[in-house]
């Protein structure tokens, strides 16, 4: 038998059989990406993302003046009711708009995957054409991990590991939402900890832009009492806008960064080119 110290073969090759996941090489290709297209991808988040987010942003406003649901020290339940509302119907709202505006900013990234100039409007074009198929996809998407995460803490995340490129499967493999949770989740075995690690790092980057846009509006309030105590035209209006750009940010950074994984584990395990992606879309 062979010794497999003493063999001509790497020992890499029988310590971890598993092509090696480069989290760097992700990353460096996540922001190349967007680098790239910087412009293009700004756009498309805010337009498709950020603006509808910015008017959910001016609920309080739009509802109830700005007034707190705690104004005059009494409790507004009608207020209380219609910020509840507001915030529930905005959370689906967005994940909605982050499933179409996840679509058109992967195909992009493949395009520019594979060196070719990228059109954002055959994007949305392909993208608009799998629409329903794409909501149907992030709504078991976000039953699945919101359950799971309810339930039990760690089924949750590992759905959300597990399915992280649900979205690139449907798109590129054509495949139905259910096949597509299941490819994703068969690409993934074996990486859900580099992923895990991605997550992480890009939630950390997103988080620390949110934080410091959400800064502009504190000259002209307080953001973590405003819906209590109310707050001014001026507030609502400029907390909104950099609401809409940080959750715009998050969701650029986000889908290029699926597009990337997606890329990596199948060109690990499939050998896989950039161009044969990108050709899908032609």
């Amino acid at each position: 038998m062979t010794d497999p110290i003493n063999s001509d073969q790497p020992q890499f090759k029988w310590q971890n059989p598993k092509p090696q996941f480069d989290v760097g090489r992700v990353l460096r290709r996540t922001f190349s990406a967007i680098k790239n297209n910087f412009v293009k991808f700004g756009l498309l988040s805010f337009v498709i993302v950020g603006l509808p987010m910015f008017f959910v942003g001016l609920w309080p406003l739009l509802l109830y003046g700005g007034e707190g649901i705690l104004a005059g020290n009494t409790m507004n339940d009608g207020l209380l009711i219609g910020t509840l509302v507001g915030a529930m119907g905005g959370g689906l709202l967005y994940f909605l708009l982050y499933a179409l505006a996840q679509s058109v900013l992967v195909h992009a990234c493949f395009k520019d995957f594979a060196g070719e100039k990228v059109s954002l409007r055959l994007s949305l074009k392909k993208s608009l054409s799998l629409l329903f198929p794409l909501i149907g996809l992030i709504v078991l998407y976000m039953l699945g991990v919101f359950f799971g995460f309810i339930l039990f803490l760690i089924p949750g995340l590992l759905l959300l590991l597990g399915w992280y490129v649900c979205i690139p499967v449907l798109l590129v493999e054509k495949r139905s939402v259910t096949e597509s949770l299941g490819r994703s989740w068969e690409l993934t075995k074996g990486y859900k900890r580099w992923v895990l690690l991605i997550v992480i790092i890009l939630w950390v980057i997103s988080t620390v832009i949110s934080v410091l846009l959400t800064l502009l509006s504190v000259p002209f309030g307080d953001p973590n009492m405003a819906v209590i105590t109310g707050g001014s035209a001026t507030f609502w209006i400029v907390y909104a806008l950099a609401s809409a750009a940080a959750q715009a940010i998050a969701v650029l950074i986000t889908a290029s960064s699926v597009a990337a994984v997606y890329f990596e584990i199948r060109d690990l395990k499939e050998g896989i080119t950039p161009e044969s992606i990108a050709s899908v879309f032609d």
